[in-house]
């Protein structure tokens, strides 16, 4: 694989497999209840946010 100069570098540091990678996804929702106890959930983000980390 080759980058021309002042490309963008996907991951420019080698992974280190030796500790594990965790990927975390987090949703936000809103949950609106009517009086008659129906609820309705609401998106409040287009997509999950990613969090990356290790161990």
């Amino acid at each position: 694989m080759s980058y021309a100069i002042g490309e963008a570098v996907p991951w420019p540091v080698p992974p280190d497999w030796g500790t594990p990678v965790r990927q975390t996804l987090a949703w936000l929702t809103d949950y609106m209840s009517a009086r008659n106890g129906a609820r309705q959930k609401r998106q409040l983000r287009l997509a999950p946010a990613v969090r990356l980390s290790s161990a």
